[in-house]
């Protein structure tokens, strides 16, 4: 069953998991998408999960496990093993990690939001909200405040793509389908219209402090694409020193970075939806990207 509303999309879910995760709640998620139109969860886990996975979703649900039909190509190498390359889908395709929660009305506002553009990306609000859940908002909040027609969002969980431009750039391929700040990058880089829409909301459930704490490099690693971007990164840690010295300026400094992160909270539509103490922590977001920004740095030397 699928709803009119929607006859032109479907919905990729996109799993990758090491250890068994909550594979009933996803499973109960994907059926109430299915409701409204198709859903594929796109499942690269190690084989053993990814088999418990197949047996746990409802028959609504379609399951893809990348490399199913590999193919012997040049030299006796294997091909599709890596490539998850999913057949019929509609025009437009929202990929979302398992952990993002669309409902109806969300839907319709993505796929609303820039119809002819080649990718749209929503605004994740995580729910519920601990402390570590509004230390990572801030820096949501600091990136809705600067996003321009010529800086784009980076929120990394979920987006619309036209399936047209998703198969030109190779976005079928699975490493696009699970990193969507990269496909992102991608469609950018051949001229295609990037969207963020930054009064298009969605639920995310927030990271556990373990996985939170897993997440702080990997997130100043995102920004390397973006020379401009890392640069400012990479500056921040020097000038946070050299205000450390005056500690007035500190304090001015991290004012600063309050009232950028407040006025991404208030631009369009956002004091619906994030918590009115987000915009304090800020400073912490900023102060622990000034490292994460040269860690990441000597992650990506350490393996080369």
């Amino acid at each position: 069953m699928t709803d009119e509303a929607f006859t032109d999309a479907e919905y990729v879910l996109t799993l990758r998991w090491h250890e068994p995760g909550p594979i009933d709640a996803v499973a109960r998620y994907a059926a109430r998408v299915a409701e409204w139109m198709p859903v594929t969860v796109l499942d690269d886990s190690a084989p053993a999960l990814a088999a418990a996975h197949a047996r746990a979703l409802p028959d609504a649900v379609r399951h893809h496990r990348p490399g199913q039909n590999a193919a012997i190509g040049d030299h006796g190498a294997a091909r599709g093993v890596h490539t998850g390359r999913l057949p019929g889908l509609r025009p437009r395709v929202i990929i979302a990690a398992h952990d993002v929660r669309y409902d109806r009305d969300g839907l319709m506002a993505l796929l609303a939001a820039a119809p002819e553009a080649d990718i749209v990306l929503p605004q994740t609000v995580l729910r519920p909200q601990p402390w570590q859940a509004r230390w990572d908002t801030a820096r949501s909040l600091v990136t809705r405040a600067v996003v321009s027609a010529r800086f784009a969002g980076d929120e990394g969980a979920t987006a619309v793509v036209c399936r047209d431009t998703f198969q030109a750039v190779g976005g079928m391929e699975s490493r696009l389908l699970h990193d969507i700040p990269e496909l992102q990058r991608t469609i950018d880089s051949v001229g295609g219209e990037v969207v963020t829409a930054l009064d298009v909301y969605v639920d995310r459930l927030a990271p556990s402090v373990p996985r939170f704490w897993h997440q702080r490099i990997g997130q100043a690693g995102d920004s390397f694409a973006r020379p401009a971007r890392v640069a400012g990164e990479l500056a921040l840690l020097p000038s946070i020193l050299l205000a450390a010295r005056r500690p007035p300026l500190l304090a001015a400094v991290a004012l600063g970075t309050v009232v950028v992160a407040e006025v991404g909270r208030r631009r369009a539509g956002g004091a619906d939806h994030y918590r009115a103490d987000a915009a304090l922590w800020a400073p912490v977001w900023v102060a622990e990207r000034a490292v994460g920004a040269w860690a990441a740095i000597a992650r990506r030397l350490r393996h080369r």
